[in-house]
């Protein structure tokens, strides 16, 4: 689940803080039309001129002068000048303790200060004032949501607001937020569809409904709403953001970087940006792209365990460097301590370096940490079977697969263990169902052809070996087996070819020599070809 965040800038939460012109004012009418500007049509710099005419002219009674430095802040606050609201929210507040907007001001410029705190007393405050406020409920709400996690609170406040003004878009959607932080998406999305019903151009509104829909795996539903929040608000970032997750998890990486770029150039300092378009290089094989921004998420924020752990993974998986790829991991859990991801994937690093104590302890930490870790289970499970612990292994590998019954991998190793155990019909079953679910894994159909092989089907052997070189043509054991099955047929020739061609791709390999050995000594054993295909093959293989 993504952070939450504010939906506006609390620039665009201040409708209705400004005062209209007090009757008995004494400053030109002129002046006093601007400082309200009820209408909204006068720019913040004319609404500070006039306002701070009225300020210095100094001919208007406190209460009045109290709703001119008012109205100031507001304008302020427009300008982005945060102190300079603050400080005239508070001489409106010493001129009339009872002004309840120059509170909500004050309380809005102290939020977009980080002070929240300070913005809290005034919340309170200002709806200890007036209980009929609105707004102001709803941008405590929105602090209770976003800075403090205090969901009942956050959802008590929306409340209050949506029971004073059914018509406020703005608390449903937050509303619609804070149930969806909650895991609570029904909700959620019922808040989100009130306020796109409210108020169509909510961009945030179809981006809180982007997620809902994005957390019930319903991408494409959720890309239509994050496309209509760009639409209306081609600036926002979050929707950019998390449309990229959206077309990244759909598989289609390049919109996905499209959209991180987008981020990237809204937002150059959005580091957790170059986590995700990193991944998102790593899947489409661009290492070097997904490496470099990588480590640029680390320069930015050396303490993103997020970007240790999965720079290591494309160390691993991709380039094959576990020691590296160790380093890495071992900076995330530096980092975080809890992060049962990263011990999952030292473990398989551990794993891959036959280093199986090492691969068990972390192992057993993610699953301790995490017990619907999948891939924990499966590396302990491949740890087991390497010292030679089966059944240990089995149950390792069953509860990898109730986790994950779509793990092809989990169904093959399954299969290997049984096959071990001399369970061939048990092997039989997991290869079917890894090609079933892989129908490009080799070794299960290599695998399953020496089932076959031993169970004297060889034809439906050679099928499978077959099929395990056409997907890879490089795979050693698979010419050796199917070189097995022809000579046993007496198919000579065709014998020799994949005995010669496991021995092009590992010229050690002992089975297709004592293949070849056979063959040709059955022919000429004072061939010079047969001579050198026997070299060092035992009496008992030939």
């Amino acid at each position: 689940m993504q952070p939450p965040r504010l939906f506006l800038s609390i620039a665009a939460l201040l409708g209705g803080a400004a005062l209209p012109a007090p009757a008995s004012a004494q400053a030109s009418n002129e002046h006093w039309q601007r400082c309200a500007n009820e209408s909204g049509a006068h720019p913040a710099a004319l609404v500070v001129e006039s306002c701070t005419a009225i300020i210095q002219a100094a001919t208007d009674t406190p209460v009045d002068l109290a709703i001119a430095h008012s109205n100031r802040a507001v304008a302020r606050v427009a300008q982005g000048d945060l102190p300079g609201a603050v400080a005239d929210a508070g001489e409106a507040i010493r001129l009339d303790p009872q002004n309840t907007p120059a509170r909500r001001v004050r309380a809005d410029a102290y939020a977009d200060q980080g002070d929240y705190v300070r913005a809290l007393a005034d919340y309170d405050e200002a709806i200890r004032l007036d209980p009929q406020n609105a707004t102001a409920f709803n941008n405590r709400g929105t602090i209770y949501t976003d800075e403090q996690r205090d969901y009942p609170r956050a959802l008590a406040d929306f409340d209050a607001a949506i029971r004073l003004r059914p018509d406020y878009a703005l608390a449903f959607a937050n509303r619609a937020n804070v149930h969806y932080q909650q895991q609570d998406y029904p909700r959620a999305l019922a808040d989100a569809n009130e306020a796109i019903r409210l108020d169509p151009d909510d961009a945030p509104a179809f981006a809180i409904r982007g997620d809902v829909y994005a957390a019930q795996g319903d991408r494409v539903r959720a890309v239509a709403d994050y496309d209509q929040a760009i639409r209306l608000d081609p600036r926002h970032v979050e929707a950019h953001h998390k449309r990229g997750m959206a077309h990244a998890n759909l598989g289609d990486t390049a919109r996905a970087i499209a959209d991180y770029d987008e981020v990237l150039r809204l937002d150059p300092q959005h580091a957790d940006l170059h986590v995700a378009r990193a991944d998102a290089y790593a899947d489409r094989g661009d290492h070097v792209r997904a490496l470099a921004d990588y480590a640029e998420a680390i320069r930015r924020d050396p303490q993103n365990a997020g970007a240790f752990n999965n720079r290591g993974t494309v160390y691993a998986n991709a380039l094959g460097d576990q020691l590296r790829a160790i380093a890495d991991y071992d900076a995330a859990i530096r980092l975080q301590p809890d992060y049962a991801l990263a011990f999952a994937n030292r473990a398989a690093a551990y794993y891959r370096q036959r280093d199986y104590p090492r691969a068990l302890a972390d192992a057993n930490e993610a699953i301790r940490l995490d017990p619907q870790n999948a891939a924990a289970f499966s590396t302990r499970g491949g740890a087991y079977a390497e010292q030679g612990d089966l059944r240990r292994a089995i149950a390792d590998y069953d509860e990898a697969i109730r986790l994950d019954p779509q793990a092809a991998d989990d169904f093959y190793d399954r299969g290997v263990t049984h096959q071990d155990l001399g369970d061939s019909q048990r092997a039989l079953a997991d290869y079917d169902e890894a090609i079933r679910l892989n129908p490009r894994h080799a070794r299960a159909f290599n695998n399953r052809g020496t089932i076959y092989q031993n169970r004297g089907e060889v034809r439906r052997a050679i099928v499978d070996y077959d099929a395990a070189i056409r997907l890879d043509p490089n795979f050693v054991e698979a010419y050796d087996n199917r070189g097995n099955v022809r000579e046993h047929l007496g198919e000579q020739e065709a014998a020799l070819g994949d005995f010669r061609k496991a021995l092009t791709l590992r010229s050690g390999d002992r089975v297709s020599r004592a293949g070849l050995c056979r063959i040709l000594t059955a022919r000429d054993a004072a061939a010079q070809e047969a001579r050198r295909a026997c070299t060092g093959v035992a009496p008992a293989d030939r």
